[in-house]
């Protein structure tokens, strides 16, 4: 009897230590090593944005935010993506089913006759329901299931990261339309001088002042300024087809847009490098994916431990239409799959699965690190083009006065024209360099505010 007790409990032991291996262990977020803070200077204000909507505002744009407003709504890519949530959505919902007794139920008719098509013999009915039932003894399907819930979160992620970069992506496409724009003013401007100095050379040329080598120049600069002109036509209309795309509508449906440069950067606070995990949602879709891969180890795991199904039945059929219920059958049957058999297949198949999740741990790192990279990169860029602003500036208005006194020397005949084109170039150049710079100033910003994952939420 005691032997009996004793064999009892070393059993149970036995199967809740089996029981206990083929539980599935609980994830851990690879190890990481993130730096302390910044190596680049965050910028530092005492009123900051504390949500994305509030970054976007301290521009003061209302044209930008009607835009980035209608873009959320016909933008195609945010269209595709939330389609591609929904069928996530139902994939949970379907593995949800799996855990669930599947019913069938069918139903049969027919009519016999001899081979003497006029004798006829009778009809036949028949009918079945029909129930069977994987029992999850290892949490496969529970695994199969909270892997699908795991896809849903990335897909929710990525749609919030795609809605960060739509956003993002409007603001370049305004930003860069106004810089065609202002460019394209400043070419007007340079060709408008250009004719007037190619008027006054050819003034002072009938005169007698200067020679035809003047007149030369001067019409060759006038020229280059024409095609200067046309050029910057060209890249405004190519800036505005470009905004239509985002917003999925026709070319032309942006030719109305007139933009303008900022002339206020809004920050965000960059925090520190650890609350970049918390609120990148492309970082966060890349976990929700890493933890389905962790959860697609487990189920190849379990897929080679025995599966238990239960199946019933009710059915019955008569060859009388009137007996049709008069003869039901009912059936019971359970079946056990040891599918660890095949254990040599089950070893390639659990190696396969470890370095599939090896692979995906180091692409989540690799991401990671990249993201920080993108961060330190951003903030160091805003911080340089910030610092440059003021001397971009002074060089400008300093070309702009030693042109003027060069078109002053060269009217008391002091100066050669080449003196005039080489200042014209250097303001044009200033004036450019300047614009363009408050243009990357702009796109700037909206790289910190993409880096970090947008403004902290509250």
């Amino acid at each position: 009897m005691q032997s009996i007790t004793i064999s009892r409990a070393v059993g149970s032991l036995l199967l809740l230590g089996f029981l206990s291996a083929c539980a599935t262990p609980a994830w851990e977020k690879p190890a990481v090593e993130l730096p302390a803070q910044w190596q680049a200077s965050a910028v530092q204000s005492a009123a900051l944005p504390v949500s994305d909507q509030q970054f976007w505002d301290e521009f003061a744009d209302t044209q930008l935010s009607a835009l980035q407003a209608s873009a959320k709504v016909r933008n195609a890519d945010l269209a595709l993506a939330a389609i591609r949530l929904r069928k996530a959505g139902f994939a949970v919902e379907k593995s949800g089913l799996e855990r669930l007794p599947a019913v069938s139920l069918g139903l049969n008719k027919g009519a016999s006759w001899e081979l003497d098509p006029r004798r006829y013999r009778g009809d036949s009915s028949s009918t079945n329901l029909g129930l069977s039932w994987e029992v999850d003894l290892w949490g496969k399907l529970a695994d199969q299931q909270q892997a699908a819930r795991w896809r849903e979160q990335a897909g929710a992620a990525e749609l919030r990261a795609l809605q960060q970069t739509i956003s993002a992506s409007v603001a370049n496409a305004y930003w860069t339309i106004a810089r065609d724009q202002d460019a394209l003013q400043l070419a007007q401007g340079d060709l408008q001088r250009a004719r007037e100095t190619l008027a006054m050379v050819e003034r002072r040329y009938a005169a007698g002042v200067v020679s035809g080598l003047d007149v030369n120049q001067a019409r060759s600069s006038a020229l280059q300024q024409e095609n200067a002109f046309n050029q910057a036509q060209l890249a405004l209309a190519k800036s505005l087809w470009q905004l239509g795309i985002l917003l999925d509508q026709t070319p032309e449906s942006t030719a109305g847009v007139v933009a303008a440069l900022p002339d206020r950067w809004p920050a965000i606070p960059a925090g520190i490098p650890a609350e970049v995990l918390d609120r990148r949602p492309d970082l966060a879709a890349a976990t929700a994916k890493l933890q389905a891969s962790f959860a697609d180890q487990q189920i190849t795991r379990k897929s080679w431990y025995p599966t238990l199904s239960l199946t019933g039945g009710l059915g019955t059929s008569s060859q009388d239409l009137v007996n049709f219920i008069a003869n039901p059958v009912a059936s019971l049957g359970a079946g056990l799959a040891l599918p660890f058999i095949q254990f040599n297949e089950m070893a390639i198949a659990k190696k396969s699965s470890a370095a599939d999740y090896e692979m995906a741990v180091i692409e989540y790192r690799q991401k990671l690190y990249t993201a920080l990279q993108e961060v330190e990169i951003a903030l160091a860029t805003q911080a340089q083009l910030q610092a440059q602003l003021p001397r971009m500036q002074a060089l400008s208005a300093e070309t702009q006065r030693a042109e003027q006194q060069t078109q002053l020397r060269y009217s008391a005949g002091a100066l050669a024209f080449d003196a005039v084109l080489n200042a014209q170039a250097r303001r044009q150049a200033a004036e450019h360099a300047l614009l363009q710079h408050r243009y990357q100033m702009a796109l700037s910003s909206v790289e910190v505010y993409k880096a970090l994952g947008g403004a902290p939420a509250q």
